[in-house]
């Protein structure tokens, strides 16, 4: 992507030339930027990155993110003279696909170059109280905390804080019900959030509850007869 100078002579059979005579100079077209793989992959950005392939320092590239792979709807673009460009303000647990244009300093456009498409991250859940607290069963609830419906959760218990041994369960849901606890014992909860390519956030910890006792059972009182 260079301006040329051009110019013309003419010469003759006797090889006598004629001055130079000055052209209109012309500007090359960038070359289409090469892909490369996404960087900074976290729950709500990706960096999106390209190699020049030979197009010098100062070349515009045009580079656009979408959750449609055809880039017909929800597409944002951003404009850089770097190879790479960070899109920030995404969902978490979701697809999106990229690509990337050249321009020339005429902003004459490439075609797009598709790059690799990249998962996000999923957000820690945010914790809840407890409810449903009964003697032998706990609902450990926490918040979605901007992840999308169909996000996966692991929920865990244990009467260990450190939870050396512990009961899972895996839900779709923000709530998880433990059943077969025993009576008024304290019990640690957390629970962590899977992306589709199941990448864990860490464990958010959960406010601890203790169940509640067995009621107690009551006794007929016998008197003796005289």
């Amino acid at each position: 992507m260079l301006f040329r100078s051009m110019r013309v002579q003419a010469i003759n059979y006797g090889s006598h030339a004629t001055s130079f005579t000055p052209l209109s100079s012309a500007l090359t077209l960038a070359n289409p930027p090469i892909a490369a793989a996404p960087t900074n992959i976290q729950a709500t950005q990706i960096t999106a990155n390209w190699i020049a392939n030979g197009n010098p320092p100062g070349t515009t590239y045009v580079a656009q993110i979408s959750i449609d792979p055809g880039f017909s709807s929800g597409t944002s673009s951003d404009t850089t003279s770097n190879n790479f460009l960070t899109f920030p303000g995404l969902v978490p647990n979701t697809t999106y696909y990229m690509r990337v244009q050249a321009l020339n300093y005429n902003n004459a456009a490439t075609g797009f170059t598709p790059l690799p498409s990249a998962l996000t991250l999923a957000n820690p859940p945010i914790a809840a109280a407890p409810t449903n607290i009964q003697a032998t069963q706990i609902t450990a609830n926490w918040l979605a905390n901007g992840n999308p419906v169909g996000t996966t959760y692991i929920a865990q218990i244990s009467i260990d804080p450190g939870f050396g041994t512990a009961t899972s369960s895996i839900t779709f849901n923000t709530f998880a019900t433990f059943t077969g606890l025993s009576p008024n014992i304290q019990y640690f909860m957390q629970v962590q959030a899977l992306n589709a390519g199941s990448i864990a956030t860490s464990f958010t910890p959960l406010p601890s509850v203790t169940t509640s006792p067995n009621p107690q059972i009551g006794r007929a009182s016998c008197r003796e007869r005289v």
